[in-house]
């Protein structure tokens, strides 16, 4: 086991989601984040709660592989999903109003991440009963604070 290298980052968040009537949706931000490699694994996590305007904690980790992404988010809806190029994965979405499972499809996964920062980008399509929902392109870049 190696010792966990630990480093604050800002980090960059840009989402485009666009809905099954083609509605589209933005969203920029930028925030700290904790940074740590630890187990040749990237986990980078930060709150986004002041940023997206929202009332309650929220707080979200990536576990960053290679070739893998899991993305864990905590707060008013906890959210469980994996983006590996090529593979549906079924998350766990919950809601104040009850939990749900949902697919995810990650068709492009690019991950350029060192202990100095980088990016990750990821393409990927929202399943719920098998029928896309959404259609979401996320960036998220990191660069030490300095």
């Amino acid at each position: 086991m190696t010792k966990a290298v630990k480093k604050n980052m800002l980090l960059t968040f840009r989402s485009n989601m666009t809905g099954p009537e083609e509605e589209k949706d933005k969203i920029e931000f930028i925030t700290r984040a904790e940074f740590v490699k630890q187990n040749n694994k990237y986990y980078v996590t930060f709150c986004d709660t002041e940023a997206l305007g929202n009332e309650s904690q929220s707080k979200t980790t990536l576990k960053i592989e290679k070739e893998k992404v899991t993305m864990l988010r905590y707060g008013a809806s906890n959210t469980q999903f994996i983006f590996e190029q090529g593979k549906k994965h079924t998350g766990q979405y919950e809601t104040p109003y009850g939990a749900f499972s949902v697919g995810v499809f990650a068709d492009n996964l690019n991950v350029n991440i060192n202990e100095n920062g980088g990016n990750l980008d990821v393409s990927y399509g929202i399943y719920l009963n098998d029928l896309i929902s959404q259609y979401n392109e996320l960036s998220i870049d990191l660069k030490e604070q300095g």
